[in-house]
């Protein structure tokens, strides 16, 4: 199913993305409120919708966000290799593993579903042929942040456990501050896999997660007070992803 997207929609769903990563939480609701109102559906507002659950901590409501999507958009990629990424997360690898086999008998490259595989073998214990998937990966991507950001991850656990050599974590953490020394998330990643080896660096993490935790504080609080606001000439469709709980509608007697 080929669904266009408008060029509006797409720069709101880019703008959102860039306020996700930055945690701007007000921005990016807004953002998606004006692309979910501006134009036709499309499969990457959920995608965007379910990053923003997943930033502000309802995890379960990003599963059931991308189930949405893909009850809607059966067969979407893009829905399908996030919400197999997502469930790995939530420690759901049983059910990720037919969702792999489905991916791989479509005929996707590697890159596309080099994270699902690498969560599998991560569930299974193997930390060294997750670290091995994860490297090629970047190898190949080097511009994507929440691949080095999944890299650092996966290396900090298997650090923890005595799984890697400390320089080769060492080298990948010195690598990734580098290359992304302005986005936060990588900043506290790679200090915290630092800190498995480096009693100074433990004594960063502590000092940034409390900055990073502030400031997600304020910008919920700034939510509450000013919410997105819709457009009152069109309303926004009813596509289920949207962030607000609804309420269970009564039921009634047969």
């Amino acid at each position: 199913m080929n669904i266009q997207i408008t060029q509006k929609q797409g720069a709101l769903l880019d703008r959102a993305e860039r306020a996700i990563r930055q945690r701007d939480i007000q921005l990016a609701a807004q953002s998606l409120l004006e692309a979910r109102e501006g134009g036709e559906d499309h499969p990457r507002v959920a995608l965007v919708a379910a990053e923003l659950a997943l930033t502000t901590g309802q995890s379960d409501r990003a599963i059931t966000i991308l189930r949405a999507g893909l009850d809607r958009y059966p067969g979407d990629v893009p829905l399908m290799l996030r919400y197999g990424e997502i469930l790995l997360q939530a420690g759901l690898a049983d059910e990720v593993e037919p969702l792999l086999r489905k991916l791989q008998e479509a005929k996707l490259s590697r890159i596309r579903t080099g994270q699902i595989e690498a969560g599998i073998l991560r569930a299974r214990g193997d930390f060294r042929g997750a670290i091995d998937v994860f490297a090629w990966l970047v190898e190949k991507r080097p511009v994507r942040p929440d691949l080095r950001e999944a890299y650092l991850k996966i290396l900090t656990e298997a650090a923890e456990s005595g799984s890697v050599e400390a320089d080769e974590a060492l080298e990948a953490a010195r690598t990734a501050q580098e290359d992304f020394a302005d986005d936060e998330q990588i900043v506290i990643a790679a200090t915290r896999l630092r800190a498995v080896f480096d009693d100074e660096a433990a004594a960063q993490v502590a000092e940034l997660e409390a900055d990073a935790e502030r400031k997600m504080a304020e910008a919920a609080a700034r939510l509450i007070a000013d919410p997105p606001r819709p457009n009152a000439k069109r309303k926004a469709p009813d596509d289920g992803f949207s962030l607000k709980r609804r309420r269970p509608e009564p039921e009634t007697e047969q």
